[in-house]
């Protein structure tokens, strides 16, 4: 997964590409306004007007408050990265019912010094049983990317599906 800073503000990402481990691909494109979503399974694509895949605030450094304040059942553990040796702070939360989104209940790890995420394990579920949904084992900050990253080109015998 890779996200960019938009250009209207500091709370939504402009550019955004995610890959999954079994090939699907979604882009949004801020300079293009539109959102690509590839299923090479199905030989789809959709395209979305309009930048439908926004994380919001999740690489400012208020993410870590926005959390302890909206979420329910906020624990707050402080500890040493078994990885990078760094002070770490573990939150471990419940999204509130009123949410409708698929990750119900996390655990994030944050560096103490940055306050910024550096690990996120989310599950489907309140009850963290099971594997986790989604789980971001490496957070890059400022890293060197390439234009091309955000660009979507249409795979010959694609189906195209434009959504209005």
């Amino acid at each position: 997964m890779w996200a960019r800073r938009g250009k209207h503000g500091k709370m939504f990402f402009g550019d955004f590409r995610q890959e999954s481990d079994y090939g699907d691909i979604i882009i949004a494109n801020e300079s293009e306004n539109l959102t690509y979503c590839h299923y090479p399974s199905t030989k789809k694509v959709y395209i979305y007007k309009g930048l439908t895949v926004t994380i919001g605030s999740f690489l400012d450094i208020d993410f870590f408050l926005y959390l302890k304040e909206e979420m329910e059942d906020v624990k707050i553990e402080y500890g040493k990265d078994k990885i990078t040796g760094k002070d770490i702070v573990f939150l471990t939360y419940r999204e509130p019912s009123r949410y409708k989104s698929k990750c119900k209940c996390g655990v994030i790890t944050f560096d103490l010094e940055s306050k910024l995420p550096i690990r996120w394990k989310g599950w489907d579920n309140p009850d963290f049983k099971g594997e986790p949904w989604l789980e971001l084992t490496l957070i890059k900050y400022n890293p060197e990317v390439s234009e091309d990253t955000f660009k979507f080109d249409i795979p010959d015998g694609a189906e195209v599906i434009y959504d209005k």
